[in-house]
């Protein structure tokens, strides 16, 4: 999988990588638990809050009413450019349902919204923002 994730994303992994203030043996340790010099110090990171100041006014919210502002948060989303409806779902490859004109059989279609790997096409991410903006 980190191969073909790696050939698809390339520039994007090279951008990044690139723009880092890390060490070498620090992104290694983030990215490979197996890594030669494991840093423990870049594996999890906790973050201090200050404690709050006794002068300092904090607001109180109110009891949930008609026309309080509703937030819906949506994270962790697997959005995945290259999906195609109708492409082979079940490949040998890890990165599966895009074009690829070599398969002439085709055993497990994706539909439009996608199911596998909790990849998310695009096109239905904007549907969700309309539907959601209707609430």
């Amino acid at each position: 999988m980190c191969q073909s994730l790696a050939k698809q994303f390339r520039e994007e992994i090279l951008y990044v990588v690139d723009k880092l203030i890390l060490q070498p043996n620090a992104l290694c340790s983030m990215l490979i638990t197996k890594c030669k010099n494991l840093r423990p110090d870049t594996s999890s990171w906790d973050i201090m809050l200050p404690p709050k100041r006794p002068d300092q006014e904090y607001p109180t919210y109110p009891a949930l009413r008609q026309d309080n502002l509703r937030v819906l948060h949506i994270t962790d989303l697997h959005l995945d450019p290259e999906y195609a409806p109708g492409s082979e779902a079940n490949c040998s490859s890890e990165l599966c349902c895009h074009r690829q004109p070599e398969l002439n059989v085709q055993h497990f279609k994706f539909h439009f919204m996608g199911r596998k790997l909790n990849k998310l096409l695009i096109e239905s991410f904007h549907q969700y923002h309309k539907i959601i903006g209707n609430y």
